[in-house]
């Protein structure tokens, strides 16, 4: 039994460690406790076989033909065959606990093999840990039992034992400790948020920036971008597992309008993702961004409403502290030529702008035309803007000075918007499940600003987190990154909303582009210090004759700092006008549209027929007990076949087995006549006798073997009579083993 339990703790460990990883792959959740208790009791099946006699193999094969004959009869049900269809993973399960059986015993004989096992796990979770992978509590529970059974076996090796050495047993003895703790490890519940180790971050916190101090010592000259560790740079869009921040002065701002809340710089534009990471192949090498401004203004100038409701012209200063970047940090609609900024020439590709050379200038200023968004007036510019006529184009180009040696013509503008509509709609193709989610979210929407707006809203109900793990393995393009994000995870920071955004835009057929910058809340200060921690990714969309615009879906950023026009104000305020300058328009509450619950149909139920329970059990039953009967009957006709003193010599053995079961066996040191007189006033009538026959059939000259089977025959059946009634469970078992008794004494050794 200590062989059979040691062997079924390794089969065990192994078999939850498959689940672990197999079930997930054959769509079987693996707290499904019908199919882990399915693959653990077949796993322990087998080893019992191994070690078990024909009756307990008969048994259970018995049984399996119950099983199969129950199988049959329900495939021929319609309804019950649909329902056992949907249970067809555990086909797998068998699988399953054969693959547990054969590791668990090259583990119980290997002894290297079970340590290399252990060390892998370590190293998985180890990984795991590092890459904030998800482990399940089986994974958890195989990977914690392995270990601990490894160091209780390692740590008993070396020891001097005395008595019992079994190293076997004491694991078999132990492990029930074993399982307690275990179990109470997998019983307590699990922080919602894994532990942050906050003082682990210090210190690598305060490691990076000590490399970071000596990375700008030894590459003065080079091109140095500190938030490359965060969201970055440095030519790339990666959505990284966590999110990790630096501390460093990178720009400093100033000449900042005081109704200015929030700035965004951006420094690098992406249009192609892979699933993972963001790319820019748009091959332009023209100045983008001023054909964008100049398109925005051209449009507002033939809009019904007065300029400086949609836009107001503004000045930004922008000074370098420690940051070396090739990029240039400018927000949305700036008023940028081919001349470059702070003397220094600039360098396009892809609609972002870089510097010429290794050397960035300490200091620039730019326009910039600020964006009411947030203003109905806005909106409604919006939802009506096309793309301006050349004729209000060209006046712009003229009004701004931007004709003549700038080379920019309007047919330059409608080659752009080609460009855009090329390298900017690459639209993925959403699952069933999202697209009707999406629809249903969209609902009631006029056009594609309400679906922007929509959206916007919905993203921003998510939930904002710094460390929501690396994306799962299957996540290995837009498609199954957009299922990810917006049907299961719907957590992340900045790169998730902002990539979500994107692409679920693209899906409705708008243009739209991935941002990379910085977010700076200003919250009206003339001058502003920009961290890198204050790294950021937003959306921009594409609305021809009104060119890039900017969304926020990331839960925590500020949406917008409108201003209010001047009939606005006076309709809200009368005479206080537009004196009134600290009114930053009403609060606009985020919502949601969760799509509505549809009411499922009610299943009817499954009619069994009464014969698919029936005729299974009974023809288990019967196979069981047609074995069990001729099996007895096979074992008497052995047994009358047997000579006289065979015959006596098994019935002997028998007698003392059963006497064992009433507990009266023979102790130790004990003489035959000792034992009858000890055991006389318990046992049935007959003892003297029987003991008496022994002992001349033993050591006496002359042997009347007929006569000793007689009463050893007669002894036995009251014996059996006794047990049947004292220990009825035992009488069962003496005729399920074929009249065999376990511990039954030998004759020679009486």
């Amino acid at each position: 039994m200590t062989a059979l339990i040691y062997e079924i703790i390794y089969v065990w460990t192994v078999a939850v460690g498959l689940i672990s990883l197999i079930f997930p792959k054959i769509g079987i959740e693996t707290g499904s406790l019908t199919a882990v208790f399915l693959t653990l009791i077949i796993a322990a099946l087998i080893p019992v076989l191994k070690k078990s006699g024909c009756t307990v193999r008969l048994i259970i094969f018995g049984v399996l033909i119950a099983l199969s004959v129950a199988f049959v009869f329900l495939l021929r049900n319609d309804a019950i065959r649909e329902f056992l269809i949907g249970y067809k993973n555990f086909l797998y399960l068998p699988l399953i606990s054969i693959g547990a059986v054969v590791i668990g015993e090259a583990l119980v004989y290997i002894r290297p093999l079970k340590i290399i096992l252990t060390i892998l796990l370590v190293a998985y979770m180890i990984r795991a840990a590092v890459e904030s992978q998800s482990v399940d509590k089986p994974m958890i529970l195989c990977v914690s039992s392995m270990i601990m059974v490894t160091v209780i076996e390692e740590m008993q090796r070396p020891w001097k034992k005395a008595g019992d050495t079994d190293n076997k047993k004491h694991l078999v003895n132990v492990f029930i400790f074993v399982m307690i703790s275990l179990s109470l490890i997998i019983m307590s519940p699990a922080p919602d948020e894994p532990y942050d180790w906050q003082f682990v971050k210090n210190i690598v916190n305060a490691a990076q920036e000590k490399i970071l101090e000596l990375q700008r010592s030894l590459t003065p000259n080079d091109v140095y971008d500190p938030t490359v560790t965060s969201i970055g740079f440095s030519g790339r869009g990666e959505i990284f597992g966590n999110l990790a921040h630096s501390q460093d002065e990178v720009l400093e701002l100033s000449d900042l309008p005081s109704a200015e809340r929030y700035i965004r710089l951006s420094g690098k534009t992406f249009d192609t993702f892979d699933g993972s990471e963001w790319y820019s192949n748009d091959p332009s090498t023209g100045d983008d961004a001023i054909l964008d401004t100049l398109a925005f203004l051209a449009s507002v100038s033939e809009y019904e409403c007065e300029p400086t409701d949609l836009s107001k012209r503004t000045m930004l200063t922008v000074r370098y502290s420690a940051l070396k970047s090739e990029y240039v940090f400018v927000p949305v609609k700036s008023l940028i030529g081919p001349e470059g900024l702070g003397g220094n020439s600039l360098n396009f590709t892809s609609g972002d702008m870089a510097w010429q050379g290794d050397e960035s200038p300490e200091e620039y200023y730019l326009n910039y035309y600020r964006l009411n968004i947030g203003n109905p007036v806005f909106t409604q510019f919006l939802k009506s803007v096309t793309v301006p006529s050349e004729e209000a184009f060209n006046y712009v180009i003229e009004d701004k000075s931007y004709a003549g040696e700038f080379g920019i013509s309007y047919e330059d503008y409608l080659a752009y918007t080609d460009r855009v509509k090329e390298y900017y709609l690459d639209a993925p193709v959403l699952s069933d499940e999202l697209r009707t989610y999406m629809d249903e979210v969209y609902e009631g929407c006029e056009d594609d600003i309400d679906k922007l707006e929509r959206l916007n809203s919905l993203l921003r109900r998510f939930e904002y987190n710094n460390n929501p793990g690396a994306l799962p393995e299957y996540v290995t393009d837009a498609s199954s990154m957009l299922d990810y994000f917006m049907l299961e995870s719907r957590r992340g920071y900045c790169t998730h909303f902002a990539t979500a955004f994107v692409l679920l835009a693209r899906a409705e057929g708008i243009p739209a582009r991935f941002v990379q910058g910085y977010y700076v809340s200003t919250q009206g200060s003339a001058e502003v210090t920009v961290y890198s921690y204050m790294a950021h990714a937003w959306p921009e969309v594409y609305i021809e004759g009104a060119g890039w615009i900017p969304y926020e879906p990331t839960p925590g950023y500020g949406l917008s700092a409108y201003w209010l026009t001047e009939e606005q104000l006076s309709d809200t305020y009368g005479n206080l006008g537009s004196g009134y300058a600290g009114y930053q328009g009403p609060e606009v509450p985020d919502t949601v549209i969760e799509p509505e619950e549809t009411p499922e149909e009610e299943t009817p139920k499954t009619h069994i027929p009464w014969y698919v329970i029936v005729i299974p059990i009974v023809s288990g039953l019967g196979f069981v007990a047609l074995f069990i009967v001729v099996g007895n009957l096979l074992v008497s006709f052995s047994f009358a076949r047997k000579g006289e003193e065979e015959r006596y010599r098994i019935l002997c053995r028998q007698i003392f087995g059963l006497l064992d079961v009433l507990g009266l066996g023979v102790k130790n040191g004990e003489t035959l006549r000792e034992y009858g007189e000890r055991i006389a006033p318990d046992a049935v009538d007959g003892t003297h006798a029987f003991i008496g026959n022994l002992t001349l059939y033993l050591y006496a000259e002359g042997k009347d073997v007929k006569t000793y089977e007689k009463q050893a025959f007669d002894y036995r059946n009251a014996l059996l009579k006794r047990i049947r009634h004292d220990e009825p469970f035992r009488y069962v078992i003496y005729y399920l083993g074929f009249q065999k008794v376990k511990n039954g004494k030998s004759v020679d050794n009486a």
